[in-house]
């Protein structure tokens, strides 16, 4: 009597198939309507899966939120490379952030908010923050005397390409995209323009 051969490759291959399958169930979701009322429930109905799956994979709606937050800013890191055609670096550093933002701002902004709650979601949340400290570093060494790179600079930077500060004028004022846009690269570009020019009254 023969048997199959276990195929472990293809098995794997399937199961990571199947994880980013419900990961990206979950960001559509995510998308389309408010992060709190996605359920593990929703989330394997979407996915076409069962919630023991779910459960499984990803033991939680912490670990799954966790999970879905990695896989975004996996899928979103080209956004973040700078050709040399981006010669405005404000609007490139905004726009980059936009791009993650006006899809997922909501459900960035609710998640913080439950982070403290959350250890595998403020887990993700930190590395998130690394990371993009790492890359404003990277950004700003082109543009600014390696002697002003100064760790508090980076902190700036970061409050002022921030999704609370999109929040203010998309969320709180109901401003469209453009004017949020411009909000945002105009207060970041008055400020870049003061550290290369620190004698500039403007």
């Amino acid at each position: 009597m023969s048997t199959r051969p276990y195929n472990r490759k293809g098995r794997l291959a399937r199961a990571d198939e199947l994880t980013a399958d419900i990961l990206d169930s979950v960001l559509e979701l995510v998308e389309e309507m408010d992060v709190a009322d996605v359920n593990l429930e929703l989330a394997a109905k979407t996915a076409g899966v069962s919630v023991p799956t779910i459960v499984r994979k990803f033991e939680s709606k912490d670990g799954l939120y966790a999970a879905a937050f990695a896989r975004a800013r996996l899928l979103y890191k080209p956004e973040r490379e700078r050709s040399p055609a981006d010669t405005d670096v404000a609007a490139f550093l905004v726009r980059a952030q936009l791009s993650i933002y006006e899809r997922w701002g909501h459900a960035l902004i609710y998640l913080r908010t439950r982070e403290r709650q959350w250890p595998t979601v403020h887990e993700e949340l930190e590395k998130g923050r690394i990371e993009r400290r790492r890359w404003l570093k990277v950004i700003l060494a082109e543009i600014l005397d390696t002697k002003m790179l100064s760790n508090d600079l980076v902190d700036q930077v970061f409050a002022l390409t921030d999704v609370h500060f999109w929040a203010v004028f998309r969320l709180d004022m109901g401003s469209g995209k453009k004017r949020t846009q411009a909000a945002m690269e105009h207060a970041l570009r008055t400020f870049l323009s003061r550290q290369k020019n620190p004698g500039d009254p403007t």
